[in-house]
């Protein structure tokens, strides 16, 4: 072979290789628009969503993305993604917003507890600068929290975004606004982490809490900021190992604030469930009620293995002074004011 002949083959092979690589990169994205989003903030995208999910959760790809881009606005209606997917992980990039329907009526005949839901999705990777919005107004002008003399007034609402089964997993960089009732929910998951997350809605938004975990087991949640109508983070039933860290509450009942809340530590169990091995450590803030640690446990199954470290909390109101409750519950105190409660 001639030397003209060499070098055609070396730049045929680059070529190819080259096209290769970015045939196989672009295949690992799978972008809404691609698959029919119209991104007019009026049309249901949700369609396309399905699409893109279906495409990258079939995918033989290594880490397949579904990519929402930025500066989009797209209207999804309720919907599910659905796993097992091929690959052990797999990523939802959020760069533009995500919007809910405006109007409760697109919930008719569905599921109302439902928005955005992963289920059974392992290794599921949620994260990108980008914004849900639950537009949940409609919502809360009809609850029965707030509007009990309406004729068909809601107990029921949206939760904006929805984890069940996905063990794992990660939430990470997102902003959630205006839910129409709870903003993240984690149920039957193991493993899963959400950090630096912000989440917004008016303080008199009805039950509209910022993270509830039920069913689930080593749960970490770090540096986050919510501001919410209700609990900034709920904790249900069948829990173990949850590891809360750095999260700013305000408006909001609970962990930790950069404003007044209520009861800044509160456990209130009387259903019979045992709360046990639980550690609040470095906790600081001001609460709005004279009582700022109330650890109100049953007397059938109290509350033991409580752990309270370095924890400083004084009052709201100036002068004013706060205590600590504890009722039927067991462990060990350092360095906490405003006072020791707990059974040695």
């Amino acid at each position: 072979m001639d030397i003209f002949g060499v070098w055609f083959f070396v730049l045929a092979f680059a070529y190819c290789n080259f096209s290769c690589s970015n045939l196989c990169e672009a295949q690992d994205h799978f972008n809404v628009m691609d698959y029919g989003a119209t991104s007019d903030g009026h049309t249901d995208d949700s369609k396309a969503f399905l699409k893109a999910w279906a495409a990258a959760c079939s995918s033989s790809a290594q880490y397949p993305k579904v990519i929402v881009p930025p500066a989009k606005t797209l209207l999804v209606n309720p919907i599910i993604f659905s796993g097992p997917c091929h690959a052990q992980n797999i990523n939802f990039v959020i760069l533009g917003t995500i919007m809910a329907p405006k109007s409760p009526s697109s919930w008719d005949l569905r599921d109302p507890s439902r928005w955005l839901v992963f289920k059974d999705v392992n290794g599921l990777n949620v994260f990108g600068f980008g914004t849900i919005d639950g537009r949940g107004r409609a919502w809360w002008d009809q609850s029965c929290k707030y509007h009990p003399q309406l004729g068909k007034c809601t107990k029921l609402a949206p939760t904006a975004m929805k984890f069940l089964s996905c063990n794992g997993s990660t939430v990470n960089n997102l902003k959630l606004i205006n839910s129409a009732q709870t903003h993240i929910s984690l149920k039957g998951c193991n493993k899963f982490h959400i950090n630096n997350v912000v989440i917004q809605s008016p303080g008199n938004s009805p039950n509209t809490d910022g993270i509830h975990i039920h069913s689930s087991h080593n749960v970490v949640i770090t540096n986050g900021k919510i501001g919410c109508g209700d609990d900034c983070i709920s904790i249900g039933d069948y829990i173990s190992n949850i590891r809360i860290a750095n999260i700013e509450c305000g408006p909001g009942h609970g962990i930790r604030a950069t404003c007044p809340i209520f009861n800044f530590i509160l456990v209130l169990e009387k259903t019979g469930v045992q709360i046990s091995n639980v550690v609040y450590k470095e906790i600081y803030g001001t609460s709005s009620t004279n009582i700022a640690i109330n650890l109100n446990c049953s007397r059938y199954v109290p509350c033991v293995g409580i752990s309270m470290e370095s924890i400083e909390l004084t009052s709201a109101k100036i002068g004013k002074k706060v205590t600590a409750n504890c009722s039927n519950a067991h462990g060990q105190e350092t360095d906490v004011v405003p006072g020791s409660c707990l059974l040695h």
